[in-house]
């Protein structure tokens, strides 16, 4: 499987936005280990919301490590791992925003960074896709609440 982001992706519940969905189309990623889309067309209710543009960025991208780390072999003598490196993949959502009423842009950038320690994705695979179903969940269902978090600082 391959991450390939199906369009239009339909946008969690957020107060303001009125069944909102984004239409991606794919964009030349900065370097092999990474896909990009961009947002080039909305729908549903989302007044004032922008597409993208160079200068006013909406797209995402995934990103997964260049080299990816192995397990290393355990101490003959203590029967311990050395430090056990981790495979670090990302998920990023760039958008311009207004920062005064002179509509000056700068952007916003949101991370999500998975590091997964080596040798887990052959030990533990079900472990790792229960963390992410646990995380692609929150992220859907509290949407309105991260969005009040980001605007209001309302925790």
């Amino acid at each position: 499987m391959t991450v390939s982001i199906s369009s239009p992706v339909t946008g969690a519940a957020i107060t303001g936005l009125t069944s909102p969905t984004h239409t991606l189309t794919a964009d030349t990623p900065p370097d092999s280990n990474a896909k990009c889309y961009v947002v080039t067309s909305l729908g549903g209710t989302q007044t004032n919301v922008r597409t993208h543009t160079l200068s006013d960025p909406f797209s995402i991208s995934v990103w997964k490590p260049k080299v990816p780390k192995a397990l290393p072999a355990k101490n003959p003598i203590t029967s311990q791992y050395p430090n056990v490196p981790m495979n670090q993949y990302a998920i990023i959502v760039r958008k311009g925003v207004y920062i005064d009423a002179a509509s000056v842009l700068r952007q916003l950038t949101i991370r999500v960074l998975v590091d997964v320690p080596a040798g887990a994705d052959a030990a533990d695979a079900v472990n790792i896709k229960s963390a992410l179903s646990l995380l692609g969940g929150v992220l859907f269902a509290e949407g309105d609440d991260f969005s009040d978090l980001s605007v209001k600082g309302i925790l």
